[in-house]
């Protein structure tokens, strides 16, 4: 048997480490001053979930977002492989540890931004996995989330294209992701 350490992986290839290290200053408390461009990285942020779920060709049905209905991924195990997954809305735990060509995200009502105070925060009551917030202070759980996402956004090889449900933190967000067409 023999024993390998990881020492690099492959994700975000055309975004490289300084979109990785510019996600993560997104997703935490302490931002970017400004936006930086990626010519090579396809990074959009989506006012409108239908065109995100469009332009990625994903399927409607079982969660509802801006009146739009979309499917939950149907299988926890292999779902990323299962021929179906094209067609449903993933989650950190069937998706990580994976890299694909583009990934979309959907930030959930969970994730919020105050515009007032500036800072980033959650809604505990919309974050829905049982067994991530069972016994974690708030302030955990925050860095918990933040972290959700900037894996999430760091899944897509050549681009990432990201929606969030919340309206001022698409605005926070529009400061530092250049807005989709």
């Amino acid at each position: 048997m023999h024993i390998f350490d990881l020492v690099t992986q492959v994700c975000c290839i055309l975004g490289g480490q300084k979109y990785l290290d510019y996600i993560k200053a997104i997703f935490s408390q302490n931002p970017p001053s400004g936006r930086t461009d990626f010519p090579s990285y396809d990074l959009r942020l989506y006012d409108d979930v239908s065109k995100m779920v469009k332009y990625i060709n994903r399927g409607l049905y079982d969660i509802e977002i801006d009146g739009h209905r979309y499917i939950w991924n149907v299988k926890y195990d292999g779902w990323l492989t299962s021929p179906n997954s094209i067609n449903e809305i993933g989650c950190i735990h069937t998706i990580q540890g994976f890299d694909l060509n583009y990934a979309g995200v959907i930030i959930g009502n969970e994730l919020r931004y105050d515009p007032i105070a500036e800072r980033l925060y959650i809604d505990p009551s919309e974050y829905y996995d049982q067994k991530g917030k069972a016994g974690v202070a708030e302030a955990d759980l925050l860095q918990y989330i933040l972290h959700i996402y900037q894996v999430l956004c760091t899944r897509g090889m050549r681009g990432t294209y990201i929606y969030a449900c919340d309206k001022n933190l698409r605005e926070y967000l529009e400061k530092f992701i250049p807005k989709a067409e």
